[in-house]
């Protein structure tokens, strides 16, 4: 059987991997879709940041 679940939190992600662990466990992988961010030290708009 197939459903659709929303979940609160998780609308804005990805999921990537999804699997049954045990009895009654389910697994979810996620992503969160990458947003530019300022780096701490040139204080540009990157998507990168290195430390």
């Amino acid at each position: 059987m197939y459903f659709t679940v929303s979940i609160p939190g998780l609308e804005k992600m990805v999921i990537k991997k999804t699997e049954t662990v045990g009895r009654g466990s389910f697994h979810i992988h996620v992503e969160r879709e990458q947003k530019s961010h300022r780096c701490p030290i040139c204080n540009e708009r990157t998507n990168r940041v290195r430390i």
